[in-house]
Formats: C-alpha cells, structure tokens, sequence
C-alpha cells in the first residue's frame, strides 16, 4: 500500500513531523514513548526554530547511519536548519519540500550527477532549480562532516542555468528626486525618505533595518546585531547618520521600541521573517512619487544596498559596510557602478 500522501503545511518536515494549529508536533513511535514523556504525539515548539531545537535536544547527537536521501534531509532539518536565519529556513523548507519529493527514496551511494542535470533540465523554474540542488550538495558536504558517508557524490555537479546577476545602479539624481517627494498625508513618505537615509549610511540588510529598536542607539554609535551572520556591526555617529537616526524616530506612528513599526508600534518584521507591512509601504511610496518624477525608474530596496556597495571607495571598504566576510559576493553583486579607465593612449 502507498503511503498517505502528506498534507501540504507538512511537506518538507523531518518524517513523523506535522504542524497541527500554529505549532509542530512529533508523532511517537510505538515502544518510544517513555523518551518522549510517555507520549504518543510530542509538541515540538510553535515555531520551526523551536522545533527543530527541541528535537535535537531529544535525539540527541549522534552519528546514526543514513542511507536514503530523505534521511540525510531529516538530518540536516535537525542538525543545521536551526543556525539559520529565519528567512533562510522558509525559504530552505520550500526547496526542501521538492527535492524529498523526488530524491527522497534514493539511497545516497545510486546519486549521481546526470540526476541531477535531468532534474534542472525538466525544471521549468530554472532558479529554484539551482537553489534546490545547492542545498542537496550542501546536505551532503554535512554528511562527510558527520561521518555518514566518505565521498561527495555530486561534488562535480555545477549550476550554471544561466541566471543573470542584478545590475540595476540607483544613481543620485534618483536619490534626490525620492527625499524631494513632499506628501505630509501619508505617514509612509517620512518613514521612507528616513529609511533611505540611513539606508545608504549603513547599507544594513532589510530586516536588520527594520529590526533597529531603541537600545541599538548608543552612545558610541548605531548597533545592529546582524542576524544573517550572527555578528554585531557599530557605526560610529557622525552628523549625517544623528540626523537620519532622528528623522526615524519622527517619522514614527506611534511610540514604539523599534526605530522604525507599524500603526500600532509592532516590528516590522514579524515572527517569520516577513517583511509585508514595509514592502506595502515601499511600494505606495515608490508610486506615489512617479505619479509626479518621470527620473525614477523602478529599483527595488535591496538596490539601495547595491548603491552602497557601488559608491564604497574599494571592493574591500564595501564588503566592510555590508557586513561581507569576504570580498568575493561584493565584488560579485553589489559593485555594480560601470568601470571608468583611461584609454591605452
């Protein structure tokens, strides 16, 4: 008989995993009870953080054997998916999703790389493609790490689909022409033209923006914890960033910890990484101000972290301000300014 086909909130969970309401439970095998407190369906935690934190704590960490794909992606649910990001971990759970779908009854040892060029070449979302064979070769790479398995089966495999990098370069005459929009009706236009501000001093990633509360302002300077690398970043105050800071902090709707928040004073980001109540703001903004400048052509926010890593001095001065370990991604995808030389006579 086929196994039950899984409903669709619990596809990409470890195996005996099910969301029931707003939390994630683990169904108990029978003669394990006495492990899990003598119950047959464990709660988790509400959020797949605390989940996959608690069912490490429970199993323990050992080095268990794994043979199948789907056992090597329930190991690395549980033994790396709780250091990520949030953001990073629903999105790894979407790709998570479909490659068990199709990978999941393989046994590691049959994995080779045409199976992985046949996958990309039936699928029609090209990117995602990419992205989910990366994370099968990352699950794998952990899995030499643990011991499970001696030889990367799929270290040869490359991912070149042919996805070209962003380029789009907001110059200052754009910049300009969005802090000259006057609109004192919307509260969303002084939020905005604050945000870019500080934007453009710190090259902060979005949800680190929007995460900023009342203790990150410091005397010797504005801290953000960084939560995709897990390191803290100071910028020394200089009037510039004082006033952008202030203006924040009048753009507000209300009294609140956070530097920048909705109506009612919440976070902008909310408890799964979702960035909504921003990017509606964003938008509205951006139109309201080309109903009047013909000068902006559409650029999205995360461009505003390109101009900072083009208008830095050096490749090295830009990964500095964006928080890069190394030069490599910066150079890569946010020094986007057209190079200028002199002829060779």
């Amino acid at each position: 008989m086929a196994p039950r086909k899984r409903n669709i909130e619990n596809r990409g969970l470890p195996s005996r995993w099910r969301m029931k309401g707003k939390a994630y439970y683990y169904q108990v095998p029978k003669g394990a009870e006495h492990h899990w407190d003598h119950k047959t369906e464990f709660k988790l935690g509400n959020s797949l953080e605390e989940a996959h934190r608690t069912f490490a704590l429970k199993v323990g960490q050992s080095n268990g054997s794994i043979q199948t794909v789907a056992q090597l992606l329930d190991k690395y649910l549980i033994r790396v998916m709780p250091g990520l990001a949030k953001t990073t971990q629903r999105s790894q759970q979407h790709y998570l999703t479909r490659i068990r779908k199709v990978f999941g009854d393989m046994l590691i040892s049959d994995l080779e790389p045409i199976n992985c060029y046949q996958y990309l070449d039936k699928r029609t979302a090209k990117v995602s493609g990419k992205h989910e064979i990366a994370i099968l070769k990352s699950a794998l790479q952990y899995a030499i790490g643990w011991g499970d398995i001696r030889m990367h089966p799929l270290k040869d495999v490359k991912l070149k689909v042919g996805v070209s990098k962003r380029d789009r370069y907001v110059t200052d005459e754009e910049i300009l022409a969005l802090l000259a929009h006057e609109d004192s009706s919307h509260y969303g236009t002084k939020m905005c033209k604050a945000y870019i501000k500080l934007k453009l001093l710190t090259g902060l990633r979005k949800a680190d923006m929007l995460r900023l509360s009342m203790s990150d302002i410091r005397d010797d300077g504005l801290f953000s914890p960084t939560h995709k690398n897990g390191k803290g970043i100071l910028f020394e105050w200089t009037p510039l960033l004082r006033e952008a800071v202030d203006e924040a902090l009048q753009a507000r709707p209300a009294l609140s910890k956070y530097l920048f928040c909705t109506r009612r004073g919440l976070c902008m980001v909310n408890e799964v990484g979702r960035t909504g109540a921003f990017d509606s703001l964003w938008k509205d903004f951006i139109a309201r101000v080309n109903e009047e400048e013909t000068v902006v052509e559409h650029f999205t926010e995360h461009d505003l972290r390109g101009k900072v890593g083009s208008d830095a001095e050096s490749d090295e001065r830009a990964a500095q301000l964006l928080g890069h370990s190394t030069t490599a991604v910066t150079r890569k995808h946010y020094r986007r300014k057209v190079a200028v030389i002199k002829p060779a006579k």
